[in-house]
């Protein structure tokens, strides 16, 4: 109960009392994914790896020798600090992880989760998984998506609260830039907010139901999230931006509606 209650406190203060059936997002995401389970697993696979740094290997470019004096004391340890193969080691690995991150798996989200948003309208075509790549869009998706995690990740390292609430307040970047590719960044990012607003408590507690899936996961060392997790859990997402998308347009045209009157 007090959990509950904290989280009421942390997602509700300036939010609009809005709602979304969790429920019916999570039973109809176990049918879009058991309709097409292997290319939601392609998709959730691919969204698996685009968060994962998949450039750990690279550090053994740092000398292995150098690496080993560390554990000969405070001087062995501050001579690694100091030692130039540790330095331009770590850099690289850097470099590489943030060149991957920027113009590999952030394009690998965008058309992954684009994949399951389409999903949700009956689409279900394996070229949008590239989506991302397309020449006239990889710059834009590349850079909006790594300034959003700039902003999550800034936000994390002053409190964890304020970081998960940014994380949920852009959720559905990826989505929109899909839904408007000449819109600017600041334009979809303030499209994201109003969006997830009212909504933040909601897709924080549909994701909370999952815990018992994250569990399974780590326990099966992420199997368990590649082959039911994963694609369970970004199909239910992309389903409840279809839903607040829909809510929102249907408040839109009641009032034009009224106005004409």
């Amino acid at each position: 109960m007090l959990f509950f209650w904290f989280i009421d406190i942390i997602f509700v203060i300036g939010e609009i009392n809005m709602k979304i059936d969790r429920n019916k997002i999570v039973n109809k995401s176990k049918e879009l994914v058991k309709d097409k389970y292997f290319s939601s697993v392609i998709a959730g696979a691919i969204l698996f790896i685009a968060a994962t740094d998949s450039f750990f290997s690279l550090q053994s470019k740092i000398d292995v020798n150098t690496m080993q004096e560390a554990t000969s004391g405070v001087k062995g340890f501050m001579s690694v600090l100091s030692s130039s193969s540790f330095f331009y080691g770590v850099t690289f690995v850097i470099f590489v992880s943030f060149f991957f991150a920027m113009f590999i798996g952030n394009p690998m989200e965008y058309g992954a989760k684009n994949w399951f948003y389409l999903r949700s309208n009956g689409e279900s075509k394996l070229d949008t998984l590239f989506d991302g790549f397309r020449k006239k869009q990889w710059l834009r998706i590349s850079s909006a998506l790594l300034w959003r995690d700039v902003i999550c990740l800034a936000w994390s390292f002053l409190l964890v609260v304020p970081g998960i609430m940014m994380s949920y307040e852009y959720k559905f970047v990826p989505y929109i830039l899909h839904d408007h590719p000449r819109m600017s960044t600041r334009d979809v990012f303030a499209l994201s907010k109003n969006m997830t607003n009212g909504h933040k408590k909601e897709l924080f507690l549909m994701d909370l139901s999952f815990i018992g899936y994250y569990v399974l996961s780590v326990v099966t060392f992420g199997l368990f999230h590649v082959f039911y997790t994963g694609p369970r859990v970004n199909q239910a997402r992309a389903l409840a931006y279809v839903e607040i998308k829909n809510n929102i347009e249907k408040k839109s045209n009641k009032k034009n509606k009224k106005k004409k009157k």
